[in-house]
């Protein structure tokens, strides 16, 4: 199979720009939409001309209008997008009896007494390789929230409730 030089070369940042470019038909608004500058977006926009060799958008009075190739574009791009998204939205299969990690659960010192030997028998049962560290909240975890938060896989809130979920469900 051969490597298609047309798409070696392409930055696909440019299929997001030139969707939004044909849809607001407004360079600003279409910078705004895209968090980028308006020059950036500008020069997005030359090199898709240069790319298609036409003018794509074209100012007629106060407003852009599309020239006939950008209508056939426009119709093409949405499809090309939500392709493009269906590709890199795709992830590996979550399989509990394969993960080799470790988790940090924080919770109150009432949740990890009770929930604690539960999740460990489910644990050894369904995901022999995961090791659960359970986090009591504290001064210190409420002190230094972000940090804490950004290396727990989950805080647990009002674990009377879930722990008589668990309970009804006689895990």
């Amino acid at each position: 199979m051969s490597v298609d030089r047309l798409l070696v070369n392409l930055d696909l940042n440019l299929l997001v720009t030139l969707d939004v470019l044909l849809r607001d038909r407004n360079v600003t608004r279409a910078a705004e939409q895209l968090g980028r500058s308006q020059p950036t977006v500008s020069a997005a926009l030359a090199r898709l001309r240069r790319h298609f060799g036409d003018e794509l958008l074209h100012r007629t009075g106060g407003r852009y209008e599309l020239t006939p190739l950008a209508v056939q574009v426009a119709a093409r791009t949405p499809p090309a997008v939500d392709g493009i998204r269906r590709v890199f939205d795709v992830r590996a299969e979550f399989d509990p009896a394969t993960v080799e990690r470790e988790f940090t659960i924080i919770t109150s010192d009432y949740a990890v007494a009770v929930l604690g030997p539960i999740v460990a028998r489910l644990l050894a049962k369904r995901a022999p390789g995961m090791r659960l560290r359970m986090q009591q909240t504290g001064p210190h975890v409420v002190d230094h929230a972000a940090e804490t938060l950004r290396t727990a896989a989950l805080a647990i809130r009002g674990a009377n409730a879930l722990v008589a979920r668990l309970r009804a469900a006689r895990i």
